[in-house]
């Protein structure tokens, strides 16, 4: 049972019997959608509020939680002398919008 699953252009054949794919994702699909209809926007900003507040507040699960949703999880540490690298310093300056280099 050797057969080539791919065309030439690396795209699935047809008739390729694929994965099973997610059994969950039917059910995951209609939680989704009580919980897109049991929200109202009122409701979503006064959460997103409340989560504002924790965080302005000092608590650390809600900065984190909402630094990760608007600026998407940060990239992981990587230790450059382990790959034979050394590091950088970058220094930002504030620059003079009416002065045109």
């Amino acid at each position: 049972m050797n057969q080539v699953m791919h065309d030439t252009a690396g795209k699935f054949k047809k008739g390729n019997p694929g994965g099973p794919g997610n059994p969950n994702m039917k059910l995951f699909s209609q939680y989704r959608k009580a919980l897109e209809t049991a929200i109202t926007k009122k409701d979503f900003k006064a959460v997103v509020k409340k989560l504002l507040d924790l965080a302005k507040a000092g608590d650390v699960q809600a900065i984190k939680i909402l630094l990760d949703r608007t600026l998407g999880k940060a990239a992981q540490n990587i230790n450059l002398n382990s790959i034979g690298l050394q590091p950088v310093t970058i220094e930002f300056k504030e620059v003079d919008p009416g002065d045109k280099a």
